[in-house]
């Protein structure tokens, strides 16, 4: 089978992530990709740094990539540069190849480093406007694949809504190979940027020659040839192009030629997935952090389905303005003199993992809503961890309106978050004859889940599990058919009692063995001042309830233990 590549290319990666952090004003501006992520971020003061990124104002005044900050400010005289750490926009290309996974065979973000490194990448970049910087493009094997979306022009127009739902522009070429491409969605002027298979060298010819992995010198060099585009190269003797071009000139020219055999290197999904944002603006209140939260919690929720994973465990890390902490800190009661938290932590353990976008958000709306902020928030983090596989449920094709599986789990999460994930579980039932100690909350696992059949009872245990189970039994004295119950306001006599069980010296060994003699008793309830017409009712005529009550025959004392419904 011929394989198919994707390219999913963002042209304006560096500066679409400049302005989202908030990092440049109204205005053209220009970013410097800093290997070093310990670099102070913020306006560049080195003017002879060289350029990776200009947006689209600055490069219409005349600012290009690969120019110093020097030069580009004599095109542009209020240019803004701005560093950016690398991690950032590899984050970025992480959070896209994620999205992404569940449509092709393998993501990348990067080619095999050995064949890589063949010819280093021009700084001349895109024909249409500004470059992206040094990392810019997500590689999916797509090879098979389309047909599941509808075919390969489906797929690509998919693929860029990925990108458009993380705030990216993008180009997406489809191609037999990674590096054809690539240069198909850097380069073409076209509408339509999928080549038909076996057609990769047809699509590379009108390309320009800065779309080949060339160096700068050897770019140039060619273009003092004459040599404008990829059909020109083609079209020159091979044995004399080869002697010029260098050892690497056999891949080189196969490449011209269509064949592209390059593997990627696989990309490796970490075990936690982590959205940032950062703000010039501090967000005061819950009401701005909770929109920022759901464009959070989107990209997270795609990265988890993309996965096939479900998330058990999520936080929310709140960077305040440390400033106004510390003032509002002085100005209060409690100051101790010690220096503020500028971060605060939200923990939320998830009883069930969840790992769709309305779900994740419930849980952590019931969290942030009686939330009280300390300061104007800078920064927020969301982490998601202990990931698991997504549990898949069959379609019922019997019933038109079947159960919603995720609409319990959602509910447990809410409750969790209010009430705290101690609170929060199911019953179990433990090997013991108390009737007040068989039952345990416990945690709600995907295993306790998968489980929902109703408990079993071993043979004569039945009668002794009450639907209402008191948490404390209620002396009622001395235990016979005429006695009275009193509960709060209201007053049961006994009508009837019938044996059900005795326990003898249970638990012989413990400091508190049980003796008891347990009987089901019909008791019918009225208020303390009954009426003449009540108190001369025949039994048979009265409304009863059934009662579970048991004889200490270590002290002489009857209790009340449940309510049978």
């Amino acid at each position: 089978m011929l394989k198919r590549f994707a390219a999913i290319v963002l042209p304006e990666l560096a500066c679409e992530i400049a302005r989202q952090d908030g990092r440049v004003a109204d205005g053209p501006f220009a970013v410097i990709v800093d290997d070093d992520d310990r670099a102070p971020e913020g306006e560049l003061l080195d003017r002879h740094a060289t350029l990776d990124a200009v947006d689209a104002r600055a490069f219409q005044y005349g600012a290009r990539p690969g120019q110093t900050a020097a030069q580009a400010t004599a095109f542009v005289g209020k240019l803004q540069v701005v560093r950016l750490p690398r991690s950032r926009l590899r984050q970025a290309l992480v959070s896209i190849a994620e999205s992404v996974l569940d449509l092709g065979m393998t993501a990348a973000l990067e080619l095999e480093p050995e064949a890589g490194r063949l010819y280093a990448t021009s700084t001349i970049r895109y024909p249409l406007g500004a470059g992206a910087g040094p990392e810019d493009t997500v590689w999916l094997d797509v090879s098979g694949c389309a047909r599941l979306v509808g075919g390969e022009d489906l797929l690509a127009d998919e693929l860029r809504e990925r990108a458009r739902a993380h705030g990216h522009r993008s180009r997406v070429a489809i191609a037999d190979g990674p590096r054809i491409a690539r240069a198909i969605a850097r380069w073409s002027v076209r509408s339509e940027l999928v080549a038909p298979a076996g057609q990769g060298a047809a699509a590379l010819r009108p390309l320009p020659i800065a779309a080949l992995p060339l160096d700068d010198k050897l770019a140039q060099w060619l273009l003092k040839l004459g040599l404008l585009r990829i059909e020109d190269l083609a079209q020159l003797d091979r044995a004399r192009l080869a002697h010029r071009l260098g050892p690497r000139a056999r891949d080189l020219l196969a490449l011209v030629n269509g064949e592209d055999d390059l593997p990627l290197r696989a990309y490796e999904p970490p075990r936690r997935i982590v959205e940032t944002a950062a703000f010039d603006q501090a967000l005061d209140g819950t009401e701005p952090l909770l929109f920022v939260l759901r464009g959070l919690v989107a990209r997270a929720a795609s990265r988890l389905a993309a996965r096939g994973q479900a998330a058990g465990l999520a936080s929310l890390r709140l960077g305040f303005d440390a400033s106004i902490l510390s003032l509002r800190r002085f100005d209060s009661e409690a100051d101790d003199g010690s220096e503020p938290n500028p971060f605060h932590e939200l923990a939320l353990e998830l009883p069930v993992p969840l790992a769709k976008e309305d779900d994740l958000l419930r849980a952590f709306h019931a969290k942030i809503e009686g939330l009280t902020l300390d300061a104007p928030v800078l920064s927020v983090g969301l982490t998601l961890d202990g990931l698991t596989e997504k549990a898949e449920h069959q379609l019922d094709l019997h019933r038109k309106h079947g159960a919603d599986p995720d609409a319990l789990p959602t509910l447990l999460a809410e409750l969790g978050a209010w009430l705290g994930p101690d609170r929060v579980g199911m019953l179990s039932l433990l090997d013991s004859h108390r009737p007040e100690v068989r039952s345990r909350l416990v945690a709600v696992t995907p295993s306790v889940m998968s489980s929902c059949a109703a408990p079993t009872h071993p043979d004569g245990d039945q009668v002794l599990a009450p639907s209402r189970l008191l948490p404390r039994p209620i002396a009622l004295g001395k235990l016979t058919e005429g006695s009275l119950i009193p509960t709060g306001r209201e007053l049961f006599l006994v009508d009837r009692l019938q044996h059900l069980a005795r326990l003898d010296r249970v638990e012989w060994w413990s400091p508190s063995p049980l003796c008891r003699d347990y009987a089901l008793a019909w008791v019918h309830h009225g208020p303390i001042s009954s009426g003449p017409r009540r108190l001369h009712e025949r039994p048979e005529e009265r409304e009863h309830a059934l009662a579970l009550v048991y004889l200490d025959r270590l002290d002489g004392q009857g209790y009340l233990q449940g309510w049978f419904d």
